[in-house]
């Protein structure tokens, strides 16, 4: 009887207990630290979005990671977004150009690269017509 009551409990705390501790948020650390080095100057990020780690990553988001947006009324020029890449410490190559599109809506640039052991991207995406460009920012 008592060894019986000590395997329903011990099955109870695997099926209560294992699904939280698989999937508990753990400190995101490094991909934060790693995010806070890019700053578009002058701008202040309007969206964060932060996956924590975990033992069992759930969904479609990588864990630990991070997203983050920026929305600008200027144009954002190829050149602005090579230094803010280079004074965040980003070894990452730009794709397209960010600037000079004509009416509607603006060509996409991109950047993808690393940070200390981190996988980082940078999209650029503009509509001309409205005035209105958004950068996100993803370190994974």
């Amino acid at each position: 009887m008592v060894r019986t009551r000590w395997v329903v409990l011990g099955v109870l705390g695997l099926v209560v207990v294992a699904p939280f501790a698989l999937t508990a948020p753990l400190p995101a650390g490094h991909v934060v630290d790693v995010a806070e080095r890019f700053r578009p100057v002058g701008y202040t990020a309007t969206d964060q979005m932060v996956e924590p780690r975990r033992l069992w990553c759930l969904g479609d988001n990588t864990c630990p990671s991070l997203q983050q947006h920026w929305k600008f009324d200027t144009e954002i020029a190829t050149d602005q977004l090579v230094s803010w890449l280079a004074a965040a410490g980003y070894s990452a190559s730009v794709r397209g150009r960010c600037d000079g599109a004509t009416g509607g809506l603006a060509s996409t640039c991109s950047a993808h690269g690393t940070s200390e052991g981190q996988d980082v991207a940078v999209y650029v995406e503009g509509d001309t017509r409205a005035r209105t460009w958004t950068l996100t920012l993803f370190v994974s």
